[in-house]
């Protein structure tokens, strides 16, 4: 990618490339358009617990070619039209059932694990990328504490 004035545009070469994706519906010099199926199979991946960086990888899109930025704004924007209904209300904004938690409930709780997971590695890299067995398994078992009380505590909705 070049970068002309606040915005990267992609080289011709890289059009291509991402024009030959399944997952790209279009590109022009700024801005990737994606196909449906791979904004439903994203989001339902996502949602699942996937990290959205490697979700793009998989598909040809690595975050060092499209930015990191880009992958963010599109999970969120993605994220908004999910919980807004625009899939035609196929995804419950609600649990119907008494203490399941809502899906905007998970969402919040995967952007605080991503979170997490940014200053758990930052603080690794500082560390100089090792870690002891028992730092290892304190961040797991804090991570997993973050995870249950997110998903137990009630909705702000």
């Amino acid at each position: 990618m070049t970068t002309v004035g606040h915005h990267e545009s992609f080289t011709s070469r890289e059009r291509a490339y991402l024009s030959s994706l399944p997952a790209v519906e279009r590109v022009t010099g700024d801005r990737i358009f994606y196909t449906e199926a791979f904004k439903e199979e994203c989001m339902r991946r996502y949602c699942a617990g996937e990290s959205a960086s490697r979700i793009f990888a998989e598909a040809g899109m690595p975050s060092r070619l499209i930015g990191y930025k880009r992958i963010e704004r599109a999970i969120a924007r993605w994220s908004k039209s999910v919980s807004d209904g625009e899939r035609g209300g196929a995804v419950p904004q609600r649990a119907t059932d008494v203490g399941k938690p809502t899906l905007m409930d998970v969402m919040a709780c995967m952007r605080r694990i991503e979170e997490s997971l940014a200053c758990i590695e930052s603080r690794l890299d500082k560390l100089g990328g090792t870690a002891s067995s028992m730092e290892a398994a304190d961040i797991t078992t804090t991570t997993r504490e973050s995870m249950e009380a997110a998903l137990s505590a009630p909705s702000e909705r």
